[in-house]
């Protein structure tokens, strides 16, 4: 596998089913954002426990709604670097090398979207540039500003390549503004409100 644009293209969409699935905005993502909220109303004694202890704060390491999200995000992590090894090993035309670079940059931007909620949910994580491939190839954890200039990083150098809009058969893959949106958000968290002012300045733009 990965040896045609077409099978990078499909690898590419794999990240985004991550993405749409239960772990992650498909259900789960809502329980430890929106949820939490002051513009949510607190659930009734219906509420599950992982999601009830989410709610009142008195979840522990252990919670199964926080940790199918941190599965996830980790699963993206996986195969945005997938696409991003084998595509920069993939020889194609000069003709559909725009599009293959495109892949690579929505799946920098996928993995730095990834990182930046892994670091501001849980600090400082694992930081991998690579797809591991065997348990040996496990890392330590990073800081939590390590974990945010890696995804500051990848949505830095997504913005640069991904494109402002799509054609309708393309439509919700990552644009140029949501590159931009993110590292704002990234550059927010760090503290860096003039990075943060230009990056999103640049999405008004």
């Amino acid at each position: 596998f990965y040896t045609t644009l077409e099978q990078i293209g499909t690898s590419t969409n794999s990240i985004y089913a991550v993405l749409q699935g239960n772990r992650l905005v498909g259900r789960e993502y809502f329980f430890i954002h929106d949820l939490r909220g002051d513009e949510m109303k607190a659930g009734g004694g219906q509420l599950e426990v992982p999601r009830a202890q989410l709610l009142n704060g008195s979840h522990m390491y252990t919670n199964a709604v926080m940790t199918d999200v941190y599965k996830g995000l980790f699963t993206m992590v996986h195969r945005a670097n997938v696409v991003i090894n084998k595509g920069a090993e993939l020889e194609v035309s000069a003709a559909e090398q725009p599009l293959l670079d495109r892949y690579i940059a929505e799946a920098r931007f996928l993995r730095g979207f990834a990182y930046y909620n892994l670091g501001a949910l849980w600090g400082g994580v694992p930081l991998y540039d690579t797809y591991a491939t065997k348990f040996d190839d496990a890392k330590p954890r990073a800081t939590q500003a390590e974990t945010f200039n890696f995804a500051l990083a990848d949505a830095n150098a997504a913005s640069l390549v991904l494109p402002a809009t799509y054609d309708d058969a393309n439509r919700g893959r990552a644009t140029k503004g949501a590159a931009l949106t993110l590292a704002g958000k990234v550059n927010l968290c760090k503290g860096d409100y003039a990075a943060a002012k230009t990056a999103l300045e640049g999405v008004e733009d």
